[in-house]
């Protein structure tokens, strides 16, 4: 269903006052490098909080979360013993150092699945949730919990994926986080062919349920609002789309909130989505935040924002912050946003080194004004994915890419 355009008066103001704080901000841009550093290393906003040897020669560790102690958690895509993957825990210590704890080494595919996805969730008692590429009963992967008790992390297999619908990311998208509604303990995520599936806990065990399938095949991650409405990012037979998936009387019903022209606006959304409630002059209320792959005025993908309308099945208002030119970094990977609205990108390309980059877009109330706060230089290593932590620093993962390099994957922190 393609999005409407929005006649309303207050709309219109909206959108007036979007465009004059984009002039002010090309007006006032200073795309200064705060930080470069030489390649025989400086000393750093940003330390390398863990690389060792169980990060060495695989694809590596992908999106880290956060639990209500501080502790990171992520996975490594065919890393342990069984080059099958791991689910780890990075906990802070004293000093600033942290300690790296394998808290699941995948053994074998036959049963619990194996090759884990990044960009896991977790519940309110700190139990985690993941899907597997390979793997359980019909080796088309699984949906996985892992819960500590007594001391000890116990996995459970709550669901094994048929070839119909897999939890593998398009290949136009290498974004497919989950979406947990801590309320009812229902988990959402993206299929590999358009669908969006739930699995619903019950006293039997687990319900698992396709609740839509977009035209669009390649579906991101998701993100869900208080109400439990599913937000996510789609592309394959167009340029793009922001979508909202409503829950109904008469069930999950999709509908397109914004769709990419291919323009200044970008095209082809990669990476996750973030849904902020923001303080500003400009877009105030609830937001999504993301990124596109390619496009906009610079050729290297955009950042932007969309305000969500008040009111189910009507249009937003959708703003483009900045768009990336090779310099300022490439290859957009994910986005942050603080409580003061100011929104950070990982760039896994560009930048001074061509290493990528992290930019910030800085909330100053009535305009936005962007920077380059890091160039990195890591001998190859690509940045893969970071959060914001509750500390105010980035946290995030990157992957050895580069020969001759004696740094192996590592995670990172970024203040």
């Amino acid at each position: 269903m393609p999005a409407k355009t929005d006649h309303s008066r207050s709309s219109k103001l909206v959108l007036a006052a979007f465009a004059l704080a984009l002039c002010l901000l090309s007006a006032s841009r200073a795309y200064a490098n705060v930080q470069i550093c030489p390649k025989g290393g400086c000393p750093s906003r940003l330390t390398t909080i863990y690389s060792g040897p169980n990060w060495e020669n695989f694809t590596g560790p992908g999106g880290l979360i956060q639990d209500a102690q501080g502790n990171l958690y992520g996975t490594t895509y065919i890393g342990g013993g069984s080059s099958l993957g791991t689910v780890f825990e990075l906990s802070p210590g004293a000093n600033g150092s942290w300690l790296e704890t394998d808290i699941y080494t995948f053994l074998s595919c036959a049963n619990t699945g194996c090759i884990p996805f990044p960009n896991l969730a977790i519940d309110s008692s700190g139990s985690l949730y993941g899907t597997t590429e390979y793997g359980g009963a019909n080796n088309s992967g699984t949906v996985f919990k892992l819960a500590l008790k007594n001391g000890a992390w116990t996995e459970s297999t709550l669901h094994s994926f048929t070839p119909a619908v897999t939890a593998a990311p398009n290949s136009l998208s290498y974004w497919n986080g989950l979406a947990l509604n801590r309320t009812t303990g229902v988990l959402y995520g993206p299929g590999n062919n358009g669908q969006i599936w739930e699995l619903v806990p019950n006293s039997s065990g687990w319900t698992f349920n396709v609740i839509a399938t977009l035209s669009d095949p390649a579906v991101g991650g998701l993100v869900i609002d208080s109400s439990g409405s599913l937000y996510g990012t789609a592309s394959g037979n167009d340029r793009g789309i922001i979508f909202a998936l409503y829950p109904t009387y008469f069930g999950w019903i999709p509908y397109t909130l914004y769709s990419f022209t291919g323009g200044s606006d970008g095209e082809y959304p990669t990476g996750n989505l973030v849904l902020q409630n923001t303080p500003n002059w400009i877009f105030s209320g609830n937001v999504l935040y993301g990124t596109t792959g390619s496009g906009g005025s610079g050729g290297m993908g955009t950042v932007f924002a969309y305000k969500l309308p008040t009111t189910e099945f009507e249009p937003g208002t959708f703003g483009l912050f900045h768009s990336f030119s090779g310099s300022d970094g490439s290859n957009l990977k994910t986005v942050a946003v603080d409580s003061l609205g100011d929104v950070y990108v990982l760039a896994g390309l560009g930048g001074a080194y061509g290493d990528g980059t992290i930019y910030k877009i800085t909330n100053y109330y009535y305009f936005y004004q962007g920077a380059v706060l890091w160039n990195f230089n890591y001998c190859g290593n690509t940045p893969a994915g970071f959060i914001l932590g509750s500390d105010g620093a980035l946290y995030g993962t990157a992957l050895m890419t580069g020969s001759g390099c004696t740094v192996n994957d590592l995670a990172f922190r970024f203040k």
